[in-house]
């Protein structure tokens, strides 16, 4: 290829560069040194002019689009609202309490971030018909012998007809009262840190009060006890009469904080700060034993003459310890990893471990049954001989049998949304043979048959926004 290319310049004899100008002409511009022609300089200014107009047009394009869209494009679209973005913040599960007398269940439902931010709402228990709601904001309620007593952000206490709401009487309460409880036709009212206030359901009538009582802490077998701290590291247990307030007895506790009270079966216990469990006769306030609990235990309930305790050991393994209510003496205790006591019914101890359930027998803590479930820390609740087994993460609700621990039925939730929750549903009580299941999904709350989980209604959960 070179030889040929060279053969045709050889051919050629001479070849001269001519300058289209003359030399005046030629001699105007000067580039690096180098002279050109006067038609070169033409295309060079010709170039150069057409460089700039594109420079400005660069520069002034958008304010010229902006300029010319509304003669091109006609009249502007219609603005759209944008759809709301979920935030996890505002997607946290709700503060849910739900109590059924007879054929009316009512619910309470509060968002996490105020739970005196509460609103209630009555509803036929079998088919969720609304029969009435609230339209304040409710600290808490309650219900008892077919009345609703709650309490309003104003610490006004109001009782309902639990039929149709309406009002049956109602008491304000100064600054900081708490009303606690209600039982055997009483409502009980905390008026400040010492003193007790009763007031009858009924109609509202003043029944009886103490001062310097301190805290209610239990009623059972109509007596209310009470608890009050006082100076040198002394405390005193009070117990009442609930029908007239007629003091019955007290007794001196040897520390100034109290843990736990608990009466079961006539015996008084008495869990202090300095960890003394003390069990005493309440008839005549014998004491029956006296003992040390474990520096990392927690008194988790006593049941059937037994005493459950949640032993923590941080960073290597839990634990749960058995006593017996009798004379406070070590029965059994079972180690499986994260171990911790549920509920104990029928003789028969319910306990979760890391991703399974374990059934014990009381008596011993032999091992009955166990189940896998797949996922971690399940939440279990025991109800009417079925073990109910949620995981609050997964929207996943498992039933068993709670004597065999063979499986029942499943539901879950199907989340479809695009933000990250930690928790999809979870079990908001099971009362009348029905599961209150509320879902995140769709915030609602959903009453499943517990026979067979055939869902019987569904309703959305309204509760106060944040401002």
């Amino acid at each position: 290829m070179r030889d040929s290319e060279q053969d045709d310049l050889s051919s050629i004899g001479e070849f001269e560069i001519v300058d289209l100008d003359d030399a005046e002409a030629a001699r105007g511009g000067l580039l690096h040194g180098q002279y050109f022609s006067g038609r070169s300089r033409f295309y060079l200014a010709l170039l150069t002019a057409l460089g700039v107009v594109v420079l400005v047009l660069a520069l002034l394009w958008p304010n010229i689009s902006a300029l010319s869209r509304p003669l091109l494009s006609g009249p502007p679209p219609v603005a759209r609202p944008t759809p709301p973005v979920t935030h996890i913040s505002q997607r946290t599960p709700p503060i849910v309490n739900v109590v059924t007398w007879g054929p009316i269940t009512v619910m309470r439902a509060a968002p996490d971030y105020d739970s005196d931010m509460g609103r209630i709402f009555a509803f036929e228990t079998r088919t969720g018909r609304v029969l009435w709601r609230s339209d304040q904001n409710i600290r808490t309620f309650g219900v008892v012998d077919g009345k609703v007593y709650e309490q309003w952000l104003d610490y006004s206490l109001h009782v309902l007809n639990v039929r149709d709401g309406s009002q049956l009487w109602q008491h304000p309460l100064p600054s900081g009262a708490n009303v606690t409880s209600g039982a055997n036709g009483l409502v009980f009212v905390a008026s400040d840190a010492t003193t007790i206030v009763a007031y009858r359901l009924s109609d509202g009538a003043f029944v009886w009060s103490h001062e310097d009582v301190g805290s209610l802490q239990q009623i059972d077998a109509g007596v209310a006890y009470t608890f009050r701290s006082g100076p040198q590291g002394h405390g005193t247990i009070s117990a009442f009469r609930v029908a007239d307030g007629r003091l019955v007895r007290r007794y001196s506790v040897n520390d100034d904080g109290l843990r736990a009270l608990v009466v079961d079966q006539g015996v008084l216990y008495i869990l202090q700060v300095n960890r003394d469990l003390v069990a005493l006769s309440i008839p005549d306030l014998r004491q029956l034993w006296r003992r040390q609990i474990d520096k990392n235990a927690d008194l988790a309930r006593i049941v059937d003459g037994q005493i459950y305790f949640n032993v923590y050991e941080q960073g290597i393994s839990n634990w749960i310890d058995v006593w017996s209510a009798r004379d406070g003496s070590s029965l059994w205790r079972y180690h499986y990893g994260y171990v911790v006591f549920s509920d104990e019914q029928d003789g028969i101890v319910y306990v979760s471990a890391h991703s399974s359930v374990n059934a014990l027998r009381a008596g011993d803590g032999v091992l009955l049954w166990h189940h896998e479930t797949g996922f971690l820390d399940p939440a279990i609740q025991i109800n009417s001989g079925s073990v109910y087994i949620n995981s609050i993460s997964k929207g996943v609700v498992d039933a068993l049998n709670a004597r065999s621990g063979k499986w029942r039925w499943s539901y879950s939730i199907n989340y479809h949304g695009d933000a990250q929750l930690d928790v999809l549903s979870f079990i908001a009580g099971i009362e009348d043979g029905i599961v209150y299941v509320v879902s995140m999904e769709d915030y609602s709350i959903n009453a499943l048959r517990a026979s067979d989980k055939v869902l019987l209604w569904s309703s959305h959960i309204a509760i106060t926004q944040p401002r």
